[in-house]
Parts: C-alpha cells; sequence; structure tokens
C-alpha cells in the first residue's frame, strides 16, 4: 500500500474480504483521511454502524423515554404523523442527552424512527456504514461538505456520510412534515460538518429529477432556505450522493458483510 492507500476488511459469517482503497485527491477526502489515522483503532459505534437490531420501535421508545425522564408516548408507529412527532421529541431531547454517558439509546431511537418510516419502501439495504458516533469527539470540524458531492454513486466506493440529525428537503417533503419555514429552517441542514464517519455504496446511483409535487411545494419555501444554509441550489445530485473518499477496483457483491477494521499500513 501507499500513502494514499488503505484496506478496509470486512466479514460475513466465515468469510473475510480485504478491499483496498485509493484516496480520493481532493482536500476533503484528504482531511477525513487524517482523522482515520487518529480514530482508526477504536471500535465502531454498533448503533450508528447498523450492526443494531432497530426493528422494535415501541420497545426502543420506551427505553428512550425512561433514559430522558419523560412521560412515555402513546403512538401508532405505522402512522407517519407520529413518526413526525417522535423525530421532534429527538431533536427536543437531542442536546440535553447528547453529552451524558451511555447514551446510545438517544442514537438508537432516531435510527429505529427512520427504520420505521423505511419500512414498505422496498429499500433494500444499499449502504455498509463505518461511524463512530460520539466517539469522534473534537475530530469533528466545520467544513463545507456540500461543494465536494459526486455526480453520481458508484458501487462499492467510499463515501462521506450526511450527519444523521435532521432530513434533507425531499425526506422532509416525502415524510409529511409541516410546511413551514421555520420548520424546514430547522429540521433540513446543509452538509456543513466533516466527520470520520463513511459508507461504502452497495450499488450504483444515478440521480433522478424531482417530481413535480416536490418541486412545486418546495418553490415556497427553497429561497429563504437556500440563504440560510448559504447555498446556490439543491438538486438531485445534493439530495442523493455523497462526497467520494476513495476509489477500489473491487466487483465483489459486497452485500451482507460488515465492516471490521481499516488498515492503513
Amino acid at each position: 500500500m501507499t500513502k494514499n492507500s488503505f484496506k478496509i476488511i470486512l466479514q460475513k459469517e466465515h468469510e473475510t474480504v480485504d478491499v483496498e482503497y485509493i484516496l480520493h485527491d481532493t482536500l476533503l477526502a484528504r482531511k477525513w483521511f487524517h482523522k482515520i489515522k487518529h480514530i482508526r483503532h477504536v471500535p465502531v459505534d454498533p448503533v450508528n454502524s447498523g450492526l443494531e437490531d432497530l426493528s422494535n420501535l415501541p420497545a426502543i421508545l420506551s427505553e428512550f423515554c425512561d433514559f430522558a425522564g419523560i412521560p412515555n408516548v402513546d403512538v401508532d408507529i405505522t402512522d407517519q404523523k407520529d413518526l413526525n412527532t417522535l423525530h421532534e421529541i429527538y431533536e427536543q431531547n437531542h442536546d440535553r442527552l447528547s453529552v451524558l454517558k451511555d447514551n446510545a439509546i438517544l442514537y438508537k431511537f432516531h435510527l429505529a424512527i427512520h427504520h420505521q418510516e423505511d419500512l414498505g419502501k422496498t429499500k433494500p439495504k444499499n449502504k455498509i456504514k463505518i461511524a463512530w458516533g460520539t466517539k469522534e469527539g473534537p475530530l469533528i470540524e466545520a467544513f463545507p461538505c456540500y461543494k465536494y458531492y459526486a455526480p453520481s454513486v458508484k458501487k462499492n466506493q467510499l463515501y462521506l456520510t450526511e450527519p444523521e440529525l435532521g432530513k434533507t428537503p425531499f425526506q422532509y417533503f416525502e415524510n409529511g412534515e409541516p410546511s413551514s419555514q421555520s420548520r424546514i429552517n430547522t429540521l433540513c441542514k446543509s452538509h456543513s460538518n466533516l466527520r470520520a464517519t463513511c459508507h461504502i455504496s452497495l450499488k450504483d446511483i444515478v440521480p433522478q429529477e424531482f417530481n413535480e409535487g416536490f418541486t412545486t411545494w418546495f418553490k415556497q419555501f427553497k429561497e429563504p432556505w437556500l440563504a440560510q444554509n448559504g447555498l446556490q441550489d439543491w438538486t438531485p445530485v445534493d439530495e442523493y450522493c455523497a462526497p467520494l473518499l476513495a476509489h477500489t477496483d473491487c466487483k465483489q457483491d459486497l452485500t451482507d458483510f460488515i465492516f471490521k477494521k481499516i488498515m492503513l499500513e
């Protein structure tokens, strides 16, 4: 391996595969690689890396409420409006709970909400997540990641993952969130924080044009939102793609593999 190459070790049952990557030649990729040099020996966070069972939202909700010290919430988890309410509860408690020790349930609750939203939408697993959660600590920095989005996503390549808190404008629309400028400005954020968190894409993604319903709806809120986030526009590339970190010649189907470690030398 050269100074700009590394291996990601993946495992599926008793099968192990070493995928060699070459760092993409951008400032963002180099800054990400510098973070990896510091954190590569730290175990990944099982919740944020998709290694925890998120299927029982009522049980996870109950555990979250106990941890947060708030009354349990009676909701219909098949109703998107109730899921939006749960997401708002998560947001309201995030800052207070994120500084506490042993707070994995905070992030498990958030991801379980999105897991429930995706049920029935024919969304197979499309990425291998690699995340350290709160263990990243001071490695997180403000950086205009939105300027580095690749025009499409390629199978088995490595990409930067957008921070979990919040929704993209199309996700916001699709989830039936309130048609409110203030709520959109609160929940929809540009990708402006650079973390070590990344993912291997399991499929090619070519962004398709937005449907007319979303375009018409977003038009009334778009300009103030763009101004708040320092953006010139919001395109399908911004919605569906991600910044490329590293590329590989590996053609193997990596579905059902999980991350084990990163090797730099």
